[in-house]
């Protein structure tokens, strides 16, 4: 019972990081590189628009620093998820090998 729902964590996290992986935060990194250009716009803006276009830069950077702290957060977290994947793939192995020991001893005669 105990190994049936190790398997079952196991294939859970398993499914679930194949999908952080493959999205990779691309809508994010997108974000990101549109922030970028709309940066390098606004600096190169000829006219201050009464304040409002350093209002912007400053809007602008503050996003672009929370999609760097997103991305970071993100990072972590699949670092962790990917511990828990082998702490459980490991134990999964114990399991195993314990019970490959258990059907060979009962195989034994006595």
């Amino acid at each position: 019972m105990i190994r049936s729902a190790i398997i079952t964590a196991v294939g859970v996290l398993f499914l679930a990081s194949p999908l952080c992986a493959q999205d990779n935060h691309s809508q994010l990194r997108a974000a990101q590189q549109s922030l970028e250009q709309a940066r390098a716009q606004l600096k190169a803006a000829p006219n201050e628009y009464e304040g409002h276009r350093k209002g912007a830069l400053t809007h602008v950077e503050k996003a672009l620093e929370d999609i760097r702290a997103a991305l970071a957060s993100a990072k972590q977290r699949d670092r962790k998820i990917d511990r828990k994947i082998d702490k459980l793939e490991k134990k999964q192995d114990r399991l195993e090998n314990k019970q490959e020991k258990l059907e060979e001893r009962k195989g034994r005669p006595q």
